[in-house]
């Protein structure tokens, strides 16, 4: 039902509570790829909607963390920047696509996150010792 409604005409404002709904729901049942969809037409839709944001910035930030547990930094590289641009003032955001960048050998670019994150969150401990360790990496290894 929610589906049909939302699909007579996707793009209207009223359909976010429906989306909203959609997201919720899947999010529960362990589908974080179907709620990033709803979260992603509510964003859409209201662009500058800050809790809309914020929200499908934590599910990529949880996405891009599964992906990088299994050391698929392919994966889960494009949901750490999608986080980061959704909610640059995140440091949780901003530390995950830091360690993206350092796994993948972007050791300068992943320094440069791990200090934004610190900027935010100075007592950030995780942001910190990414940074240590990134910063411990000879140059030549890049």
């Amino acid at each position: 039902v929610l589906r049909q409604f939302i699909e007579d005409d996707p793009s209207r404002v009223n359909r976010i509570p429906a989306y909203v709904l959609l997201a919720e729901t899947m999010a529960s049942q362990g589908n974080v790829a179907g709620a990033i969809a709803e979260w992603r037409a509510v964003v859409r839709i209201a662009p500058d909607d800050a809790a809309a944001r914020a929200q499908l910035a934590r599910l990529l930030t949880a996405q891009a963390d599964a992906y990088l547990r299994q050391d698929d930094v392919t994966r889960g590289e494009p949901y750490a920047r999608e986080a980061v641009q959704l909610a640059p003032d995140d440091p949780n955001a901003r530390n995950l696509l830091g360690v993206a960048l350092a796994s993948s050998g972007h050791f300068d670019e992943a320094i440069a996150q791990f200090l934004e994150a610190l900027r935010i969150a100075p007592d950030n401990p995780q942001a910190r010792t990414n940074l240590e360790r990134a910063q411990r990496v000879p140059r030549s290894a890049q």
